[in-house]
């Protein structure tokens, strides 16, 4: 206790609770994959245009960037906080994934020149708070797909020392490969990792949700299409009309 007063008297922190409050209220209602905002716009994939990701990823999707970095009014505040109170640390929480993330997320082939040192914070926050069982590194690495555009990599190039991203809460038939991969991360073994789960572990919650929405949209269109064919066969039937 007397160690947290002493390190409490001497530093300072700015919190902000809810950086998406309006689709939080839909996550509350049931959408539990929603990443937008009320403009449809992917807030960790607005961040700049340095590496944001602007083709291929169309309107309406979960992970549209926007038009523009910064184009979105929640981005920007966070932006502004950052550019004016230079954090020493930055730690962005997140839920859809059990993990504990270091910049960058746009790419896992590079990482910033201090990631040993955020390793070294890492390992024993995920060993005390997880029971070593949240893997800890490279964000992009460890979701095992790119992240273009994210908050830890624009606050790590502007300058801030220590940035994480710590993925908090994941449904339990997701964790388990998680836990997979911090015991491959500790030496351990393998959990019963098969040949292409790579795949698989970067399956997060939130792109399962996609999927999931995608075949729900393609099984509602299919079952108005049949309701429509049947119809048109009903009206033919009564009419004496032959089946098309």
């Amino acid at each position: 206790a007397e160690r947290a007063k002493k390190v409490l008297d001497h530093v300072e922190f700015t919190i902000v609770p809810n950086t998406n409050p309006l689709s939080r209220k839909k996550v509350e209602a049931g959408f539990y994959c929603k990443r937008t905002n009320e403009d449809n716009v992917d807030l960790n994939r607005n961040f700049g245009d340095a590496h944001r990701e602007a083709d291929g990823v169309p309107a309406g999707d979960e992970r549209y960037p926007g038009p523009s970095g910064f184009s979105e009014p929640e981005s920007r505040i966070v932006k502004a906080l950052v550019d004016e109170v230079k954090p020493d640390i930055y730690v962005s929480v997140h839920s859809g994934a059990y993990l504990l993330g270091t910049p960058f997320g746009y790419t896992s082939g590079q990482v910033p020149a201090n990631e040993a040192s955020m390793m070294e914070v890492l390992a024993p926050i995920s060993k005390k708070y997880c029971e070593g069982n949240c893997p800890y590194g490279n964000l992009a690495k460890l979701i095992h797909y790119d992240n273009p555009g994210c908050d830890i990599d624009y606050v790590a190039e502007a300058g801030t020392p220590y940035v994480f991203t710590w993925e908090i809460y994941v449904g339990e038939d997701f964790r388990d490969r998680y836990i997979q991969e911090a015991q491959m991360q500790r030496g351990g073994d393998d959990g019963g990792k098969q040949e292409g789960d790579d795949d698989a572990f970067g399956f997060s919650l939130v792109q399962e949700g996609h999927r999931r929405a995608q075949l729900k949209k393609k099984r509602k269109a299919a079952s108005s299409a049949t309701a429509a064919r049947s119809h048109r066969v009903g009206r033919r039937l009564r009419a004496g009309g032959p089946e098309d």
